[in-house]
């Protein structure tokens, strides 16, 4: 199964090609659809923990990647989010790209190990 996961190669061009168009542009909106676990894992956030992921839906929703260190994380698309920990990673979204609809698919507040 596809879903849009990367894994290197044309892949990873062909992700892109989804994000960072021009702004102003009439692109639509990406549809975003969370699974339950991702859902119940933002439970218990802060507010602004809370409000950095709903900011990182907006910017993947928009097709707009810039800031989220977008990269591949076993066979999934992963985004970054502020403000849970020092460096890079601490608040990780993990999610597949199919037919203009983004999943999330699980969402994590430690630096994602496999």
């Amino acid at each position: 199964e596809s879903r849009g996961r990367g894994g290197g190669g044309s892949g990873e061009s062909r992700f892109s090609s989804h994000f960072n168009s021009p702004s102003g542009t009439n692109q639509p909106w990406y549809s975003v659809i969370e699974s339950s676990k991702a859902h119940n894992a933002t439970k218990g956030l802060k507010f602004d923990q809370y409000q950095s992921y709903e900011n990182v839906l907006t910017k993947l929703a928009q097709g707009d990647g810039t800031g989220l260190n977008l990269h591949c994380v076993d066979g999934h698309w992963a985004a970054d989010m502020s403000g849970f920990g020092q460096g890079r990673g601490q608040g990780r979204i993990l999610f597949d790209l199919y037919d203009g609809i983004i999943y999330i698919v699980e969402v994590f507040f430690k630096h994602y190990k496999k």
